[in-house]
């Protein structure tokens, strides 16, 4: 006779680690876009982190532009494994995203508001 074992799904999925960037890949994507921001490289860094980011150990899936304009240049990372949805794993999805140089920095941006 066979036994049916119950397993709960949201514990399985508590064990599994989620994919994660380290801190120096952030780092060196934060480098990329601020070196690309105002630029023409500006329209081909999601290509240029796609290519730091397939060689390393992260489980990258895509890297893509949301935003590249006169304020901000704002890139999507995401990592996990490309069927996460279906398959319970977790993945990851970052934003990274640089001041355009002539969008400022507030000034008073720590003052208190009234």
């Amino acid at each position: 006779m066979s036994t049916l074992k119950m397993i709960d799904i949201f514990e399985e999925e508590g064990f599994s680690r989620p994919k994660q960037l380290t801190s120096r890949e952030r780092e060196v994507v934060r480098t990329i876009l601020k070196d690309a921001v105002g630029t023409e490289l500006s329209l081909t860094v999601d290509q240029q982190v796609t290519d730091y980011l397939k060689h390393k150990d992260c489980a990258f899936q895509n890297a893509r532009i949301i935003q590249n304009d006169d304020k901000w240049l704002k890139v999507n990372v995401t990592v996990g494994l490309p069927n996460a949805m279906r398959t319970m794993e977790k993945m990851t999805t970052y934003t990274f995203k640089a001041r355009h140089p002539h969008n400022p920095e507030p000034t008073n941006h720590d003052q208190p508001r009234y």
